[in-house]
């Protein structure tokens, strides 16, 4: 079973639209404002970018850190 946390990026990666994600998972804004910023927290990671208020996914930046699945 996936985490919830991940349920809700999931479905905004997909929407890219917080009240889509919220009206389609039946939590309110700041619940999807909230589990974004739990995994952000937790990967250390931004997510996701504002452009002009047009959301969209984070590009990986060289400085951010990687993560290695072989270990």
């Amino acid at each position: 079973m996936i985490d919830y946390h991940y349920q809700t990026f999931l479905v905004l990666a997909d929407c890219l639209d917080y009240a889509n994600t919220a009206q389609e998972l039946c939590l309110s804004k700041p619940a999807i404002t909230q589990h974004i910023q739990y995994l952000e927290t937790d990967l250390e990671v931004k997510l996701f970018q504002n452009q002009g208020g047009n959301l969209a996914l984070k590009k990986r930046s060289t400085t951010e850190k990687s993560f290695d699945c072989h270990q």
